[in-house]
């Protein structure tokens, strides 16, 4: 279901716009709204979300998809934690029905596989793994 967002872009707080290849991470508090944009079209976000204050909990696909009953990620999902918490709802969704979850299983994809077609890029295992200790780094108390 095609649902265009109600935000206004003047109205963002915080604006970051990601190279190709590289990663981000940013604690989205609850009440904000974070919107993943594809500037070059036909691209996809490699995206995990994490609990800020407890990293071990992390978005399941497996628990949205048997709780929903819905394999397509869309305006109204709600994404859960593996431990079945609501974590994040889509609330716009100007892609359709060509997102399914199946993609988020796919998203870190296995190493041996990506390095034979590109051995000089950062895997996304690798982004995602420098990021959190990133993150770790500047919230250790």
């Amino acid at each position: 279901m095609i649902k265009e967002s109600t935000f206004a872009d003047a109205d963002a707080i915080y604006r970051r716009i990601v190279p190709a290849g590289d990663y981000w991470m940013h604690v989205v508090c609850e009440g904000e709204t974070l919107r993943i944009l594809d500037l070059e079209g036909n691209q996809a976000a490699d995206t995990l979300f994490f609990n800020a204050d407890d990293p071990g909990e992390r978005y399941s696909a497996s628990d949205t998809i048997r709780e929903q009953g819905n394999i397509y990620l869309t305006a109204g999902t709600v994404l859960l934690s593996d431990r079945c918490r609501p974590m994040l709802t889509i609330t716009a969704d100007t892609v359709g029905r060509r997102v399914r979850h199946r993609e988020q299983y796919g998203a870190l994809c296995a190493r041996k596989k990506v390095d034979a077609c590109l051995p000089r890029q950062l895997h996304a295992r690798d982004r995602r793994e420098r990021a959190l200790r990133a993150f770790e780094t500047r919230h250790r108390p």
